[in-house]
């Protein structure tokens, strides 16, 4: 006989409750009241199934949000010890508060790596992190966890796609950014300045200018390191952090103050970091320290940045090889190529140039257009330019050829509609190239073409955008025209070749920028005279010596290659005037001064100088 269930005994409780489901409910209608009580339990226990094994991978089936074409997008994956979201909805409200601009967006996933609740490794996280960013379309994705120990706070890392070097390729960067909570509001500030340079860096990519915005973000973050608040790991996070920033706004906005000031946060931070540290983290450093040494050896007379920036970079290859990281080694070679082709470009020498080259050659080992594109057509975009300047030193027309074919493989992936600024840019190399090719060739084909490529780079870079590229294609596009009015009766294209190298000494200020400062001079100098030759303007060849003069004590003054250059163009001067005024030009004493110092350094350099008598 079967023993009937004790209301009083808990043990009998389950089997009284099913025999009245089944009574009164039925069976179906006991299926379903069962399942709405497992419903129940599971929401009462989401945060710990999330973080069970394989419930990640089935979450991932869920819908995930799609970045807006050409808008800079910030996802916010669901934090860690936040069940009902408070810490990530107050995150994304303070980022659509403090960045104008950009899109927030929630992710609907938790990402681990972060605590001992976690069941995935960082470097798994990472892995999910970047295939989000991919399939999404984003370029910042946030996650983390609330952390409740000795010092509270929502402790975040951030993984974003960034710009490979000088190139674009399919790169990530992370970040650790801990939010204490007695630190909040600053230290929101510095995510918000990380996250500003990132979007800046985007912007510029789509051909839109916005460094100045960073501004703001900087100031905030230094007054932040002033103070005696953070701990010493803290500080080195965001010290690093506005390096980064000022790194960018450095570059997009000619602001050398600011490279200065992030080369020596960069240095601080390499020397104090142990011997033994993270090898991989030393190298990003040193890559970003050698990018901000070009970025200001490249506006400096002297070559000390450049020197030293090739040091950094052979020290960032020794950590970052081929094998452990083939695409990090591939980005530091391509940018010790174009430390290289700067230091060549201003030496007799060709030594430096053929370094640049091979390093260009070994980068593009890895830096395939299989796997990265953008970064590949970077590499031959600079391939191209060490080409060319190779070519412009010899005889021969068969590097400048490789040049222009480098150029135009280029811009099968620099693309207007993809990357209008770096399709500008291989448009202004590309005319460099033909421009050099056509002053050997008795037609005027590639010049013309030369004008061409300058023209369309200048829809993109225009003045407002990039002021500094647009005064360089204006000066570039000013000496084509002066290539082709020399060989027309006419003067139409001399005018406008001394027009465009006047809008280009706009921007390119000797205060600003020297040495381009120079090499303007001269070309403004070298159009006025033969306008002066043709017309029989003494005075066009007065100001065309005036340019020849300046030109020359900058490029003398630095021991560079284009001193001998410009002397020409000084003896060239004085003939025409010589003939324009027989027996011989008056010349005011504002010129003689400066005359006898070039008569000096000829003397010096062996070189005839007879057309000067001091």
């Amino acid at each position: 006989m079967d023993a009937k269930p004790d209301p009083f005994n808990p043990s009998d409780w389950s089997q009284l409750a099913l025999k009245w489901m089944f009574e009164h409910l039925g069976i179906l209608g006991a299926i379903t009241l069962g399942l709405v009580g497992l419903a129940v339990l599971a929401w009462w226990n989401w945060d710990k199934i999330k973080a069970l094994p394989g419930v990640g991978s089935v979450l991932s089936w869920r819908r995930l949000p799609k970045a807006s074409p050409g808008h800079f997008t910030v996802l916010v994956a669901e934090l860690q010890n936040d069940p009902k979201g408070d810490h990530r909805t107050n995150l994304m409200a303070a980022l659509r508060e403090k960045i104008v601009g950009i899109a927030v967006a929630p992710l609907g996933r938790c990402l681990g790596g972060m605590g001992s609740g976690s069941h995935e490794s960082i470097d798994e996280s990472r892995v999910k992190a970047r295939r989000f960013l991919r399939e999404t379309g984003a370029q910042v994705l946030l996650w983390g966890s609330y952390h409740e120990g000795k010092e509270k706070g929502v402790c975040l890392r951030m993984e974003v796609t960034e710009e490979d070097g000088d190139g674009r390729a399919e790169h990530y960067v992370y970040q650790d950014i801990f939010l204490q909570d007695t630190l909040y509001d600053d230290l929101l500030g510095v995510l918000a300045m990380t996250v500003a340079a990132r979007q800046a860096v985007f912007d510029n990519m789509s051909g839109h200018f916005i460094a100045d915005s960073l501004k703001p973000h900087t100031d905030k973050v230094r007054k932040l390191l002033e103070s005696s608040r953070l701990s010493p790991d803290a500080k080195a996070d965001v010290q690093e952090t506005l390096a980064s920033a000022l790194l960018t706004l450095g570059e997009q906005s000619g602001d050398s103050n600011a490279l200065r000031e992030a080369i020596g946060l960069y240095k601080w931070l390499l020397q104090d970091m142990p011997p033994t540290g993270d090898a991989q983290h030393r190298a990003r450093r040193q890559n970003n320290l050698g990018i901000a040494l070009l970025r200001l050896g490249e506006r400096e007379s002297g070559t000390e940045r450049l020197e030293e920036a090739v040091k950094v970079y052979r020290a960032a290859l020794t950590e970052r090889t081929r094998k452990n990281d083939p695409l990090a080694w591939a980005m530091t070679q391509n940018n010790l190529g174009t430390v290289l082709q700067t230091l060549g470009q201003r030496e007799a020498g060709t030594e430096r140039l053929e370094e640049a080259v091979q390093a260009y050659r070994a980068a593009l080992i890895e830096r395939t257009r299989e796997k990265v594109p953008l970064a590949w057509a970077t590499t031959q975009n600079n391939l191209g330019c060490a080409l060319s300047i190779l070519g412009e030193r010899e005889s021969g027309t068969e590097r400048l050829a490789e040049a222009v074919l480098a150029y135009r493989a280029a811009l099968t992936e620099y693309t207007r509609e993809k990357v209008p600024l770096d399709w500008a840019m291989t448009q202004n190399n590309l005319g460099n190239a033909l421009l050099t090719l056509g002053q050997r060739e008795s037609g005027t084909e590639r010049l013309e073409e030369a004008v061409q490529a300058y023209r369309a780079a200048l829809t993109e870079r225009t003045r407002e955008k990039v002021p500094l590229d647009w005064a360089a294609t204006q000066n570039n596009m000013g000496s084509a025209l002066q290539t082709l009015g020399q060989r027309e009766s006419g003067t139409e294209r001399l005018l406008e070749a001394v027009q465009a190298c006047r809008s280009a000494l706009t921007e390119r200020t000797h205060e600003k920028v020297p040495l381009d400062w120079a090499m303007t001079q001269n070309n403004l100098g070298n159009a006025l005279s033969i306008l002066g030759e043709k017309t029989g303007s003494a005075g066009n060849i007065f100001q065309a010596l005036e340019g020849h003069l300046n030109a020359w004590i900058m490029f003398s003054g630095t021991k560079h290659y284009y001193a001998k250059g410009t002397f020409t163009g000084i003896r060239i001067d004085l003939r025409v005037l010589a003939a324009l005024s027989p027996p011989g030009p008056v010349i005011p004493q504002e010129y003689r001064e400066k005359l006898t110092a070039v008569h000096a350094w000829a003397q010096a350099n062996n070189l005839e100088f007879s057309e000067y008598k001091p």
